[in-house]
């Protein structure tokens, strides 16, 4: 077949899953989907918390990854609970000596630094970005058949895009979605940082705030807020007032960059795989941002895929081969669940204060703050410091 793996989408992790393949000596043709709200997406403010295992792997992949080290790293993590006044907020404090937990990257530069990556690889071809209107999911292949009447045969599909949902459908991999009824504001802000290493999750009343810091004045907030929430129509000094007071003696604003707003959902694959079809990325399972994993999830099923393909492969496996996607599926269901539903859940959770809840949530932050063991292990897999020790 002339292409050996065909991947569609356009997305970062799109674009790093054909890095990694390439790189291992397998011929990617790559479709983009022309997802408008995925290059709006790519062309905004938005922001990415690389775990340190994420960091390490895309290292190996890309070539030129100093133009990263200008972003400030992260050793601590705080997460506090907000309270009213005269009671005392709750605090767990994450960090490992000596060690980086990660790095806050912007979304444009990363996406910037992966298609310069791609264009330098004659194993990465981009293909027209017709639009797909059939996939005949056969036995021993795949064939993708255009709106311009063009066929396309390949071993493998990688989709990392939901642009045809229809489509995805027709696969035989059911999803589960969810709809927060929340819309998250992704916001700017320069000023003076108390901590430019530290990253604060703060559980206010009106729903988790992130701050995250990447230069030494500037930090991107991100404030999962309910749909009916006052402060999504706020002007932006208004705003700032607000941000102020919830994040005294963490940062002194001195303006608001920018501001922009998505809404958010989950979505997640209950098998990864369908014949010689595998969905990767936001497709596979796209979580609440509370746990700011989502990207670092991608990036270990493309890690563990790419393992698995090379393995494979060097004993004489066809890389479409159900053992191969099976052992994929399998091996990542773990991490990947944890994390979609728990995320859910524990939004679920704090989104619905009362006595009793507020009560298990302290009881809950003094258990893991104390239990040194426990904060080692949440640490150890937030950071992918295991998981990647083989890769």
């Amino acid at each position: 077949m002339e292409n050996e793996i065909i991947l569609y989408g356009t997305s970062i992790s799109a674009k790093i899953t054909a890095l990694a393949l390439a790189k291992q000596n397998f011929n990617v043709s790559l479709i983009p989907d022309n997802d408008l709200k995925i290059k709006k997406k790519l062309q905004s403010n938005l922001v990415t918390f690389l775990s340190n295992g994420s960091i390490n792997y895309l290292s190996s992949i890309i070539k030129d990854f100093s133009i990263f080290n200008h972003f400030e790293p992260i050793s601590q993590i705080e997460c506090t609970m907000e309270r009213a006044a005269r009671r005392k907020e709750h605090s767990v404090n994450f960090r490992d000596r000596n060690k980086l937990l990660g790095k806050v990257v912007k979304n444009s530069l990363l996406d910037k630094c992966l298609t310069s990556e791609i264009k330098q690889l004659e194993n990465i071809k981009i293909l027209d970005s017709s639009m797909i209107v059939q996939i005949d999911n056969k036995e021993d292949g795949i064939k993708l058949n255009f709106d311009n009447e063009q066929n396309i045969d390949s071993k493998l599909l990688i989709i990392t895009s939901s642009n045809y949902k229809k489509l995805l459908k027709n696969l035989g991999i059911n999803f589960i979605y969810h709809d927060f009824q929340q819309e998250a504001l992704s916001i700017i802000v320069k000023g003076k940082i108390e901590n430019i290493n530290c990253a604060h999750q703060k559980f206010t009343s009106d729903g988790p705030l992130a701050f995250l810091p990447y230069l030494k004045n500037e930090a991107s907030l991100i404030w999962s807020l309910k749909k009916n929430s006052r402060y999504l129509s706020l002007n932006n000094s208004d705003l700032k007032l607000q941000l102020e007071e919830k994040l005294k003696k963490i940062v002194e604003i001195e303006e608001i960059i920018s501001i922009e707003k998505f809404k958010l959902h989950m979505t997640y694959a209950k098998k990864l795989f369908d014949k010689n079809a595998v969905v990767m990325g936001n497709v596979a399972h796209n979580i609440h941002p509370i746990a700011g994993q989502g990207l670092n999830l991608s990036i270990k099923d493309i890690a563990q895929f790419t393992k698995l393909l090379c393995k494979y492969r060097a004993i004489g496996y066809e890389i479409n081969d159900y053992q191969i996607l099976r052992n994929f599926d399998l091996s990542r269901k773990i991490d990947n669940t944890a994390y979609s539903f728990g995320t859910l859940a524990l939004d679920s959770i704090l989104s619905r204060r009362n006595k009793i809840l507020n009560y298990l949530t302290d009881k809950g932050f003094k258990i893991v703050e104390s239990n040194k063991y426990l904060k080692r292990k949440l640490i150890q897999n937030a950071t992918g410091s295991e998981f990647f020790k083989s890769y």
